[in-house]
């Protein structure tokens, strides 16, 4: 095991050299924490296994991690991610739709730049296909859950907010790589199930089918879609 040899934020780690000396020293690295995490002094930053492991100079490792005081730039985006959550919140407390309408746009452009900065692997390899490197894996799921979830639960029964949220969601699959799609499609679904205990005016149903259609299009989930919308149309407004 290696540990950290001061307190602070990882803020880069050379992955590509990192790989080439596992491959050199026959191991396989297990981090234990992710870019952005803080670490104590003597944390442990990393393990590692295989035929080379009682011939690994540890320095040689900890000398490809940076560490400081300033948090990374996906971390940052993070925090401000949270903090605008926090603000959609308390605007759907002060029966204010449009700020958080408004914050909800925001929270999406942070989550596009995450998909495209953030690297979701959690596997690393050499130029073999062997796998030299495990990180932690923190998913765009839970990018996507971290910003919206609680904005969710806050606005159950407001379905403004709660369209909104769901045509956020289709410009999120119009500008993102499709291997998400299937988290966003999974993620309007449960919403919806959401969206089915509450009652709902026509006009209400009519606008946020609009939005999920558009949604499932983009995503390829129309057949599920279609399900959705006929167990939808049988709540009656006036039941």
């Amino acid at each position: 095991m290696s540990k950290s040899q001061k307190s602070g934020y990882i803020q880069t780690v050379y992955f590509k050299e990192m790989v080439k000396q596992a491959k050199k020293d026959n191991i396989i690295i297990q981090f234990h924490k992710k870019i952005g995490d803080f670490a104590l002094k003597e944390n442990i930053l990393l393990s590692y296994w295989g035929p080379g492991q009682n011939h690994v100079n540890k320095s040689t490792y900890l000398n490809l991690i940076e560490s400081g005081h300033k948090k990374t730039e996906i971390q940052e985006m993070k925090l401000g991610m949270m903090k605008l959550s926090e603000i959609a919140v308390k605007a759907v407390g002060n029966s204010d739709p449009q700020t958080a309408i408004s914050t909800l746009h925001h929270i999406s452009d942070l989550l596009v730049d995450i998909d495209e900065k953030a690297t979701f692997s959690p596997y690393m390899h050499d130029n073999q296909g062997q796998t030299r490197i495990i990180v932690p894996r923190e998913d765009f799921e839970y990018y996507l859950h971290t910003a919206f979830s609680t904005i969710r639960n806050a606005a159950e029964g407001n379905f403004t907010i709660m369209t909104e949220l769901i045509a956020v969601v289709s410009m999120l699959a119009q500008v993102i790589t499709k291997d998400k799609h299937d988290t966003l499609w999974s993620f309007a679904a449960s919403t919806t199930d959401q969206v089915f205990q509450n009652y709902m005016y026509d006009l209400d149903k009519k606008y946020y089918l609009e939005k999920l259609n558009e949604l499932a299009y983009f995503t390829d989930h129309e057949k599920e879609y279609k399900s959705i919308e006929y167990h939808l149309k049988r709540t009656s407004s006036s039941s």
